[in-house]
């Protein structure tokens, strides 16, 4: 499945407001995931291999939440027939991760000020 126009619109809008650190992501239940909620709402976008036609494969999936409950589930992973929607959800996955990661850093030098 291709993603649909509002699905686009939807990552393209999510890669915007965490590059402008207008949300916020936090690790997940996975070392490779993290989510954002809001309002009853939450998205949680997480990267992993999968072994397509004997080849390992890296994949990127955001689910979207309502409720607690899976509303959505995206998953595309690196093949030809599917490269601009992995390409986007993996745009959205390195955003999260990056800013992330900057804040990991920021955490370890608070910490090691002085109190």
């Amino acid at each position: 499945m291709i993603l649909s126009k509002n699905h686009q619109y939807l990552v393209d809008k999510l890669i915007y407001l965490t590059n402008a650190d207008r949300i916020k992501w936090i690790k997940y239940n996975t070392p490779t995931s993290f989510i954002y909620k809001s309002d009853g709402n939450s998205f949680v976008v997480d990267v992993f291999n999968s072994t397509i036609d004997k080849n390992e494969e890296k994949c990127v999936e955001l689910a979207i939440m309502k409720d607690g409950k899976i509303y959505e589930d995206l998953v595309y992973c690196n093949i030809t027939e599917f490269k601009d929607d992995y390409t986007l959800l993996n745009n959205l996955y390195s955003a999260v991760k990056a800013k992330n990661t900057q804040r990991d850093d920021i955490d370890v030098i608070c910490e090691s000020l002085p109190s």
